[in-house]
């Protein structure tokens, strides 16, 4: 076994009795936590190439290194086929978010145009997570610029509401419909029949699909021009004109009009930047960016990688995908989305003419946004150094690469609230922050209300339901607070036999770091950059307390100057707050619309206008 790196007996062992059959192999670590999942059309290949001296010469992907160094165990699930194995792959990545395959960094605060089609009169929402609800969701919109472009222009186009009422037909009409922006299926306006026409229409052109929509509006307008309904037909007509000028983007050279896309990925140590080109009738339409981490061996992996996990969660897959070279895997890669989209799908390598500039242009673009990320990655290893100091410094078991950090905020006692603030990799992880409202009753006590906040996350540690946050087990917990509250860390931690968690403790005024192991407290230079790593973690987790803190002091002061008006009580308050989720909403809600809301006066309404302009 020379030319293999890894030398423990019961991984070589297993290793010598991977069958030559496809499956998916599951890397795990000392802890039995899953690293990495991948397919293989011949397991013993695939798992053994990883161990092989020549992977890493060739490769240069310190990832691939890390996680070749982390593996501690194998296991493997075998399938009888390699379009098998790649289903339960996606599956299992899925369910257990394996730390070193291929991630998309950031890719949750892109926001998605979401059109809510099961509604009788469909309407127009923006979110920031797919679901499988039946509605039409297109994006993600790197630029939140062009989102709102493209919404803009469908209220002026199609008249589509954005509002969520439910639509009965008498109610009061609202500012849109003045503006010309909705076409007012609350008031009766257009019949539901019209309407879902619209709709139709907005799928068509948020697809991009500029010809048939265009067809289909001017077989409508002519066909209002024979009944004589000539206001009819010239309001169409200014719909096709609105289509024509919203779609008419970039007209790229030598290409069909036909539906495209274009994908390329650059990997360097680790580090993928990928892109994609969406072309639609011949139309350069939108352009998405993004980075990832991959611990494949090749890029070529890494695009493959790219493609299944992309197009999984895809609205549409175009016919033909256009890429920079062949992949192993091609011909099961296009079974595989010929399969998910219901049309044949074929991998393609453009070798001239406007395809192959055009993807010679995007990767350019890829590989501009590769030395950006490439960048930002030297300043995270940096981080990562700070984080092997901290390890040795306190002993830890592990390298803290999640840091949960804690703190309460409460003033006298009332609105009492706790947080927890998360770091990955030193860099903090703002979607993994999590808060609690205190629910003690007795008298203010900080360490009662330390210890109610980690007995509540420590509940929910592991548990296979939660949420990705809570469910994962910490590398460190830094409690803000001195040897009292780590007294408190500590007891909880033993109540849930996880004295396997490390544990410290950061006061304020000295800056001294509180470990169980010691009696007295340890004090680093002011320069030093685990101290100042402790101090961000510290810092960070009293400000979103505070933060928190303050949201409901002001929701509870609010909800007090909305129930002192007449004829206004806790349940209409309770509506008002939860259908406008802030002040500048209903200072921009019309007083017709919160009259409606609340069935209340008109008069009632503009005092609650008043009170929320005052704030």
């Amino acid at each position: 076994m020379e030319n293999y790196l890894v030398p423990q007996s019961e991984l070589v062992e297993k290793l010598n009795s991977l069958p030559l059959k496809p499956g998916v192999y599951l890397f795990k670590d000392s802890r039995g936590e899953i690293l990495y999942i991948g397919k293989a059309r011949i397991l013993w290949n695939r798992v053994h190439s990883y161990f092989q001296k020549q992977s890493f010469g060739e490769s240069q992907n310190p990832r691939l290194q890390l996680l070749v160094s982390k593996i501690n165990d194998l296991e493997y699930i075998l399938c009888d086929s390699e379009m098998e194995a790649l289903l339960l792959e996606y599956n299992l990545i899925k369910e257990h978010h394996p730390p070193f395959n291929v991630r998309f960094r950031d890719d949750k605060r892109f926001p998605y145009i979401k059109l809510v089609s099961k509604d009788p009169f469909p309407y127009l929402t923006i979110v920031r997570k797919k679901e499988e609800d039946g509605s039409h969701y297109f994006g993600p919109y790197v630029s939140s610029s062009a989102m709102k472009q493209a919404l803009k222009a469908i209220r002026k186009i199609f008249q589509i509401r954005s509002c969520t009422m439910k639509i009965t037909g008498h109610e009061r009409v609202c500012l849109y419909y003045h503006l010309k922006e909705c076409s007012a299926p609350c008031i009766a306006a257009v019949t539901q029949g019209e309407y879902q026409e619209k709709a139709k229409n907005v799928i068509q052109f948020l697809e991009g699909k500029k010809e048939p929509l265009i067809r289909e509006l001017t077989t409508a307008m002519e066909k209002a021009a024979q009944n004589l309904e000539f206001e009819k037909a010239a309001f169409i007509r200014d719909q096709m004109e609105g289509v024509k000028n919203a779609l008419f983007k970039q007209k790229v050279a030598g290409i069909s009009e036909s539906d495209e896309d274009y994908v390329g990925v650059i990997v360097e140590k680790g580090i993928g930047s990928a892109e994609i080109f969406h072309v639609r009738s011949g139309n350069l339409i939108k352009k998405e960016q993004f980075a990832f981490e991959s611990a494949e061996i090749l890029s070529d992996e890494s695009l493959s990688a790219f493609i299944r996990q992309h197009y999984q969660n895809s609205e549409f897959i175009p016919p033909h995908i256009f890429i920079p070279n062949e992949l192993n895997d091609g011909k099961l890669l296009e079974d595989f989305l010929s399969q998910k989209s219901g049309h044949q799908v074929h991998l393609e390598i453009p070798q001239k003419g406007g395809r192959k500039k055009l993807l010679d242009l995007l990767l350019k673009n890829a590989a501009h946004d590769l030395t950006i990320y490439l960048s930002k990655d030297e300043r995270l290893k940096g981080k990562l150094e700070v984080l092997e100091s901290l390890q040795k410094l306190f002993n830890l078991p592990n390298l803290p690469f999640r840091i949960e950090g804690y703190d309460i905020s409460t003033l006298f006692g009332r609105e009492s609230v706790g947080s927890m603030v998360v770091f990955i990799g030193g860099n903090s992880e703002k979607k993994h922050y999590r808060k609690f409202t205190i629910r003690s009753k007795a008298t203010p006590d900080d360490f009662a209300m330390m210890e109610e906040m980690l007995v509540r996350r420590l509940q929910r540690l592991n548990d296979v339901d939660e949420d990705e946050s809570f469910s994962q087990k910490p590398d460190l917990i830094l409690l803000d607070g001195g040897k009292g509250q780590l007294s408190v860390g500590v007891k909880v931690l033993k109540q849930f036999s996880r004295e396997d968690i490390p544990i410290i403790s950061l006061a304020k005024q000295e800056e001294e770091i509180y470990l169980p192991s010691l009696s007295d407290p340890v004090r680093l230079l002011k320069t030093n950059p685990v101290l100042k790593l402790l101090q961000h973690v510290r810092d960070e987790s009293h400000r979103f307390a505070i933060t928190f803190h303050k949201t409901k002091r002001d929701k509870k002061m609010t909800e007090s100057s909305f129930e002192a008006i007449p004829g206004i009580g806790k349940k209409r308050v309770k509506k008002l707050l939860e259908t406008y989720h802030s002040l500048d909403q209903i200072k921009s809600s019309s007083i017709d619309e919160i009259a409606r809301l609340l069935k209340c006066s008109i008069a009632t309404a503009e005092m609650i206008a008043a009170e929320s302009s005052k704030r």
